[in-house]
């Protein structure tokens, strides 16, 4: 039932699994070998994974608070992943925004977004 988490000097962390915890906020922005991220279960209602997370491929965040802004926010920060056959998958339900958010800017990225309960 951890409540704060300070990742920001495990930059060679590739796997982060910190489910069904009491977090509200989570920054990975200096964990740019991230590959994967399971938050499922917390309380965020942000979550900062900057501008150069470009291996990120799997992301499970569902049951959050993340609004639409902060889903949108996330999805902006993601990497494109190129190549036709290339994908990554964003797990959102749960979270108040999953309903509102512009799923098209993860799209044209090549993620696949999955938001239903």
């Amino acid at each position: 039932q951890i409540t704060s988490l300070d990742l920001s000097e495990c930059t060679a962390l590739a796997s982060l699994d910190c489910y069904n915890n009491r977090l509200t906020s989570l920054n990975l922005s200096r964990n740019t070998a991230l590959v994967y991220l399971s938050c499922d279960v917390n309380q965020l209602s942000l979550i900062n994974l900057g501008e150069n997370n470009v291996k990120l491929k799997h992301i499970q965040s569902s049951s959050n608070r993340l609004d639409a802004a902060a889903l949108n926010a996330i999805f902006e920060s993601l990497p494109s992943l190129g190549p036709v056959g290339a994908t990554g998958t964003i797990t959102i339900s749960g979270n108040p925004g999953a309903s509102t958010c512009n799923k098209d800017i993860v799209r044209n990225k090549n993620w696949k977004v999955m938001d239903e309960g």
